[in-house]
């Protein structure tokens, strides 16, 4: 059911790599950050849920940024999903460093900017696998939309391990989340304050190894083609690496050669 000839040519394998990149930093924010507003900082369930709808501004931002970068200028789909790539590693980073020092209005600021950087990539990303596999658009959308949910569970599988693991090696065990945090409040403040604070540090060591990913799918945008959009739609495919294309101060045009059915 997956077409692994498509899966690996090179300008689907780094759309579906960006797009897993997006689940990736989607699915950090809505839990681990929940986790460290309920657990660190004492908040009521209603209060940490609606700290976290500072992501929603900063998602339509970047979705209406995506609008114009690829409905007015330059009209091509390669900025925006460049434009992502660069901002959600650096903001991951930044919002781990936030989280260990408990700066509330960076966290919140680096919750938007989170935003940001995945609402510009999500049309552009459908865009771009469009125009280079016209004849395979249930195949690529099918990819793209999958590696969002594979990305969520990978990266959540490793925030967990990495959470769980630091608090062991402090000699504290969270096994059960429900049945732990109703615990937490018959502790006793010396008590809750170590939890707290060590929770802390395995929250953001958790954001680090995450954002490993995320930086490794701004490298893979080096590589990234570039598609033109016209007024009638997608255009023409720039072959092989846009920005070496720019370099070599030439464009190739045509669309990328992938393994036929």
């Amino acid at each position: 059911m997956i077409p692994l000839p498509l899966l690996f040519t090179r300008n689907a394998g780094i759309i579906i790599y960006i797009n897993f990149t997006i689940g990736m930093a989607m699915f950090a924010v809505f839990y681990f950050c929940s986790l460290y507003f309920t657990l660190v900082l004492n908040y009521s369930s209603s209060k940490s849920g609606t700290s976290i709808t500072y992501y929603l501004p900063g998602l339509a931002f970047g979705a209406y940024s995506a609008i114009f970068l690829c409905n007015v200028y330059p009209k091509q789909t390669f900025h925006p999903l460049l434009l992502g790539s660069i901002i959600t590693p650096v903001v991951i980073t930044i919002l781990a460093i936030a989280l260990n020092n408990g700066n509330k209005n960076l966290i919140f600021g680096m919750l938007a900017l989170t935003g940001v950087g995945i609402g510009v990539r999500f049309m552009p990303g459908t865009l771009h696998g469009v125009g280079y596999f016209p004849n395979q658009i249930a195949s690529i959308v099918s990819l793209l939309l999958l590696s969002v949910s594979l990305g969520g569970t990978l990266g959540i599988t490793v925030m967990t391990n990495v959470f769980n693991g630091r608090l062991r090696e402090r000699g504290i065990n969270l096994s059960g989340a429900g049945a732990s945090l109703d615990g937490i409040a018959g502790l006793s403040g010396d008590q809750q304050s170590v939890l707290r604070n060590e929770a802390k540090g395995a929250i953001s060591l958790a954001f680090w190894a995450v954002s490993a990913f995320l930086w490794l799918g701004l490298g893979l945008c080096v590589g990234l083609g570039n598609v033109d959009i016209g007024a009638k739609g997608v255009g023409r495919a720039c072959r092989g690496s846009y920005l070496g294309s720019l370099l070599r101060e030439k464009e190739a045009t045509g669309e990328e050669e992938w393994p036929q059915e």
